[in-house]
């Protein structure tokens, strides 16, 4: 999103980096601990990457901004690095 035009439409990358934090979002609930949150953020961190969106550093600090633990940080950053 460009701050300086919110008009502006975002760009499809950006949108998909968004969409993906949403669902990532949705399931910290219990930090990616148990089997449905690990596969959601498995499945998520391979989207990811594969669309060369995925940048460790970037997604466990917008995670930490909408909220998670420090251990559903913890097993993020775990899944990321596995991947």
């Amino acid at each position: 999103m460009n701050l300086l035009r919110p008009e502006d439409p975002a760009e499809v990358s950006e949108e998909r980096w968004v969409k993906a934090l949403d669902r990532l979002s949705f399931h910290k609930n219990n930090g990616f601990g148990d089997m449905l949150g690990k596969k959601a953020a498995r499945d998520i961190v391979a989207e990811l990457r594969s669309a060369g969106l995925l940048d460790r550093d970037e997604v466990v600090s917008a995670m930490a901004a909408r909220g998670a633990s420090a251990r559903a940080l913890k097993v993020l950053g775990q899944l990321i690095d596995r991947a």
